[in-house]
């Protein structure tokens, strides 16, 4: 259910669930009484909700009331990764960080002064004079306005702003997609043998998926396949499980694609994912790009986006909006090539 409603606001999710938790179905007519592009926002939503049989549908929608009430109390700063909140407040006082560790929860607070440098972390008083509420309110918000808010209303067309609108859930899952492909583009010419020992590798779920993504790839020239085999020898090396090398493959390619965006949106998506990966992103160094590279990279970043979309798993209205990129200049196809002499049987990785 999370999935469903996990990119409308607190205010819609809570009207919605709120209304099916009354009569279900029967009360879907009262979102006519909604503004127009809000009930039809909500309405194909509460339409798949109530596809549950109700008697299962009732608790999860009085636990996911909950959950928003739970959530209603936590502040800004709680909903980002403590390890990325400490590193906002080294560059503070000691005492203006006790301020903001004030109702924080405790799993926070020690994550924060885990990630802290160490002289710093002991600093900080454990008994704080009392702070008057207004004073410690502005200091909260000032910290708090240095995390980039997602924006309002989603692109009128499907453009790279469109990321800046994805949860962290729905970023991660993005990044994990684009690594899938990448593995299926680079496997896709090396035999069924070289595929299966890499699926036996990993966890059956992300295997099965693997061979999904395999076969729905389209048809493919030996440039693409070169490119997706050049990223998997640049990642191979630094993770040491098959599993590991799906984000990282994904991560590889999506930091490539954006490394020449403006900086409010990579400081938004660096925010958006967890500490590492957030880092990873912020400090990754692509390789040597041309203008028509870039652009490619651009446009399997918002068609892999857009299946998502069409498949429901990401619930964004992009399944039917149109790609706003310019289109990719022709280029001639390089000789096809069989890629075998790329595998290493040995490792289950491309090779050098």
């Amino acid at each position: 259910m999370r999935h469903l409603i996990q990119h409308l606001s607190k205010q819609q999710a809570m009207l919605l669930l709120t209304l099916l938790t009354l009569e279900g179905e029967k009360d879907l007519p009262l979102l006519r009484f909604l503004p127009k592009d809000e009930a039809k926002k909500l309405e194909p939503i509460a339409r798949q909700l109530c596809e549950t049989p109700r008697k299962q549908l009732l608790p999860q929608l009085v636990q996911e009331i909950k959950r928003l009430i739970a959530d209603s109390h936590r502040s800004k700063l709680e909903q980002h990764d403590p390890a990325w909140l400490a590193e906002l407040l080294q560059h503070e006082s000691p005492q203006i960080i006790a301020v903001i560790l004030q109702g924080l929860p405790r799993n926070s607070v020690q994550r924060i002064y885990q990630a802290l440098p160490r002289q710093l972390a002991q600093r900080i008083p454990q008994q704080l004079n009392p702070v008057a509420p207004e004073i410690a309110k502005q200091i909260k918000l000032r910290i708090e306005q240095r995390f980039p808010e997602p924006p309002e209303h989603d692109p009128a067309s499907l453009n790279l702003s469109a990321l800046a609108h994805l949860s962290s859930e729905e970023l991660i899952l993005l990044i994990r997609e684009i690594g899938f492909r990448e593995l299926a583009i680079a496997f896709s010419n090396v035999g069924r043998g070289p595929l299966m020992e890499l699926c036996r590798r990993l966890r059956n779920e992300d295997a099965e998926h693997l061979l999904k993504v395999v076969q729905n790839l389209p048809s493919l020239n030996a440039k693409h396949i070169k490119s997706a085999q050049r990223t998997i020898r640049a990642i191979s090396n630094e993770h040491q499980s098959q599993s590991d090398m799906i984000e990282g493959a994904g991560m590889y390619k999506f930091a490539n694609a954006l490394h020449t965006s403006h900086r409010e949106l990579l400081h938004t998506l660096a925010y958006r994912l967890p500490y590492p990966l957030g880092i990873r992103f912020h400090r990754h160094t692509p390789p040597p790009l041309t203008p028509n590279d870039i652009l490619r990279l651009h446009h399997d970043i918002l068609q892999t986006l857009q299946s998502l979309a069409v498949e429901q798993r990401i619930h964004r209205p992009w399944a039917q909006k149109t790609i706003d990129l310019p289109p990719i200049p022709a280029e001639p196809d390089p000789p096809s090539t069989s890629g075998r002499d790329d595998y290493d049987d040995t490792t289950g990785h491309i090779g050098n």
